[in-house]
């Protein structure tokens, strides 16, 4: 007790500890999980009502978790520079677009999703929260994993999920079993992103987590999934080449095992007769000139080309946001057709070339905070390889800044190289007399 005979407040108490708190902030990663797990699409073909709902209840755990520890608003800072980038896209692209109403309503009601998405996950994810928001990814892994096995068996499922998600849904291949987030490139990203999170979840979930997410990748015979893939894993193999000490014994293990499965491949392929192409997964993805692409004739280096020169024929200030993707409202043109499949001919075609090298800037800066960062060596590869997955998706994927998977990829891009640097050396403790 002080002298005027009140009670002092313990020291190290920390703010927003107590179980409202907790609550609203588990609830928050739960809710950013169903939203990974491709689940909100489906919200407002059962009832507006739950969509909605489900918006103010995460207002309402922001809230709540803002009330109790303030400091958290804080972590904003680190989506702050690519939340402002696309608030002035959109409006640019908006003014492009000014005399289509339903554009301007439609990059309003986007650009608030990217600002609640990118901002919560911002906000409710710290050291403490990376764990299980990683291990809620290695469980939507399981899950869609799980359903695109049921796919597999049942492929008008494919459909139906599809045409549920959104009405004369057209990218989708009943071939290609996505889970709930029926895009089958879209998946393999989604896949791809949970399989790297699998760093922080630790334990038999991850492992699991890990396996599901291979294992869906190849169902959904994602070309660029694919090779991602092989080149995450080589890079990986690598790092740990150089991190481990090689021994006689365990590099005769590593060619040993090497040596196993290049007999077990000859075997299958000499004696049992077993042909790759006789696998559509296998025969798509290592399709590199892309005969088996399904956009008739169009390939995706064609659609870049036609979608380039589209662009460049534009006007300086762009089309138009969205004109260069689909988009379910038939009011919103659609300049290319295909879509371009590409990010960045996406935003030259929609806001111009001058919009295009600020968004080349912008992911510039980005990946300059992964190495400005004083993050561990197995914490930054991981990241690293991220952004790198990212870059390359952008060459064959539009779908950024609409789809929400896509909103939490870029929102863990930015924000972990701040939540995983090394924290400082840790002071001298103050004195229980020093309190006040």
């Amino acid at each position: 007790m002080t002298s005027a005979g009140h009670i002092a407040p313990s020291c190290g108490i920390q703010p927003g500890h107590g179980p409202l708190f907790r609550a609203s902030r588990g609830t928050l990663l739960l809710l950013l999980g169903i939203i990974y797990a491709g689940c909100i699409q489906f919200f407002i073909r059962v009832s507006p009502t739950l969509l909605y709902g489900t918006y103010v209840v995460i207002l309402g755990c922001l809230a709540v978790c803002l009330f109790f520890d303030w400091p958290l608003s804080r972590n904003a800072r680190s989506v702050a520079p690519y939340l402002l980038w696309v608030l002035g896209y959109f409006l640019w692209a908006m003014i492009a677009m000014s005399h289509e109403l339903t554009a301007v309503s439609e990059g309003v009601r986007m650009y608030i999703k990217n600002l609640l998405v990118i901002g919560s996950l911002a906000l409710v994810l710290d050291r403490r929260t990376l764990k299980p928001f990683s291990q809620i990814l290695q469980i939507v892994a399981l899950g869609n994993f799980v359903l695109g096995l049921y796919e597999v068996a049942d492929p008008s499922l494919i459909a139906d999920i599809a045409n549920t998600r959104e009405v004369g849904a057209t990218a989708f291949d009943v071939l290609r079993p996505a889970g709930l987030w029926s895009n089958p490139d879209e998946a393999a990203s989604a896949f791809l992103f949970s399989l790297l999170m699998a760093r922080w979840a630790g334990g038999r979930l991850a492992w699991f987590g890990g396996c599901a997410a291979v294992g869906g990748i190849f169902l959904t015979a994602s070309r660029t999934g694919a090779c991602l893939l092989a080149l995450c894993g080589v890079l990986f193999a690598v790092h740990w080449l150089r991190q481990h000490r090689i021994e006689s014994a365990r590099l005769a293990l590593i060619f040993g095992a090497l040596l196993l499965v290049a007999v077990a491949a000859f075997v299958a392929v000499n004696v049992f007769g077993f042909d790759p192409s006789d696998n559509w997964q296998i025969a798509r993805m290592l399709d590199i000139t892309e005969s088996t692409h399904g956009y008739g004739e169009a390939s995706r280096l064609y659609i870049a080309m036609h979608a380039s020169r589209v662009a460049l024929d534009g006007p300086w200030y762009g089309y138009g946001l969205f004109t260069f993707q689909f988009h379910a409202q038939p009011e919103i043109p659609t300049i290319v057709d295909p879509p371009a499949h590409n990010i960045f001919i996406a935003i030259w075609g929609e806001a111009g070339p001058i919009v295009g090298i600020t968004y080349l800037l912008l992911l510039a800066e980005g990946l300059r905070r992964v190495f400005r960062a004083s993050l561990a060596v197995n914490d930054r590869l991981p990241v690293l390889l991220m952004w790198l997955c990212y870059l390359i998706m952008g060459f064959t994927w539009h779908n950024q800044f609409t789809s929400f998977s896509g909103m939490i990829y870029i929102a863990l891009l930015w924000h972990l190289p701040s939540i995983l640097k090394n924290p400082p050396e840790p002071q001298e403790r103050p004195s229980f007399s020093t309190c006040r």
